[in-house]
C-alpha cells in the first residue's frame, strides 16, 4: 500500500472521530497521528524485513521459507493492530526490504503455492460485506466510478507515455491493458470495513461492483492492447 493511502484513511479516521468529539487536543492530535502511523509502520516493517533477511540465510527449504513467510506476515499484522500501525504498509516495507536485501529477489515465488487460496479468502470476505439493496441504491455512483477509472487509466497512460517519449504503440494501447483490478483493493475495502464501518456500507459496495466489472473487461482489454500493439498474435 503506498504510504499516501494509509495517511489518507488516518485524517478520514481524524475527521470521523472529530465529528463527535471537539476539543482543545483533537486538532493536534489528528495532525500527528498520520505521520506517526505511517513512520511507525516503515520503520516497524523495515526492521521485521531485516529480520527476514537473516533468518533467509539459514533456511533454504521451500516449505520452510512458506512457513516463515506467513509467520512473519501474522507477526507484522499483529503488532500493527497493537500498536495501531497500518497492517498492509508494515507487510509492503518488509517485503521491499527483502526482496532488495535478499541474494534471491524471487524468494516470493514460493508464495504462488498458496496465492489461490487466499484470493479466494480475500473474494469471500470482501463479497460476504455487499449489500445489493445498498449497491441498487448507488449505482449511478458505481457506474461513474468505473467509467472515470477507466477514461483515468487510458488518458493516464497516454499522457505518461506521451511525457517520457514512448513509442507510440506504448502511448496508444498501455491504457487499456490496465483496467483489472482487485488484488490491493480486496485489501483496502476489508481496512475500510474495519476502520470505518460508519460509512463502509457503499464504499464497499461501489468496490466491488467496480472489481467485478474491471476483472470481467480487463482480460479483454490487455488482449486488444497486445494484439493491437502486435506484441500478440489473435
Amino acid at each position: 500500500m503506498h504510504p499516501a493511502i494509509s495517511l489518507v484513511a488516518v485524517v478520514v479516521e481524524g475527521m470521523l472521530s472529530g465529528v463527535e468529539k471537539l476539543g482543545p487536543k483533537t486538532l493536534p492530535e489528528t495532525l500527528i497521528a498520520p505521520f506517526a502511523e505511517v513512520g511507525g509502520s516503515i520503520f516497524a516493517g523495515a526492521l521485521l524485513g531485516l529480520v527476514l533477511v537473516g533468518v533467509f540465510k539459514f533456511i533454504m527449504d521451500r516449505h520452510q521459507i512458506v512457513v516463515v513467510l506467513i509467520g512473519m506476515a501474522l507477526l507484522g499484522s499483529a503488532l500493527s493492530q497493537q500498536l495501531e500501525l497500518s497492517a498492509l504498509l508494515v507487510t509492503m516495507v518488509m517485503g521491499l526490504v527483502v526482496v532488495n536485501l535478499h541474494e534471491d529477489p524471487h524468494i516470493f515465488a514460493v508464495l504462488e503455492d498458496i496465492e489461490l487460496p487466499i484470493f479466494v479468502i480475500f473474494f469471500a470476505l470482501a463479497g460476504a460485506s455487499l449489500h445489493l439493496d445498498i449497491l441498487v441504491a448507488n449505482w449511478f455512483v458505481a457506474v461513474i466510478y468505473i467509467v472515470a477509472r477507466g477514461i483515468g487509466k487510458v488518458g493516464g497512460a497516454f499522457m505518461g507515455a506521451h511525457m517520457s517519449r514512448a513509442p507510440e504503440v506504448v502511448r496508444k494501447y498501455l491504457g487499456f491493458a490496465m483496467f483489472s483490478k482487485a488484488g490491493v483493493t480486496i485489501g483496502l475495502v476489508l481496512l475500510v470495513q474495519s476502520r470505518f464501518p460508519e460509512i463502509a456500507a457503499p464504499i464497499i459496495a461501489v468496490e466491488i461492483a467496480a472489481v467485478t466489472v474491471c476483472e470481467l473487461i480487463g482480460p479483454m482489454g490487455t488482449r486488444f492492447a497486445l494484439v493491437a500493439s502486435g506484441e500478440a498474435s489473435a
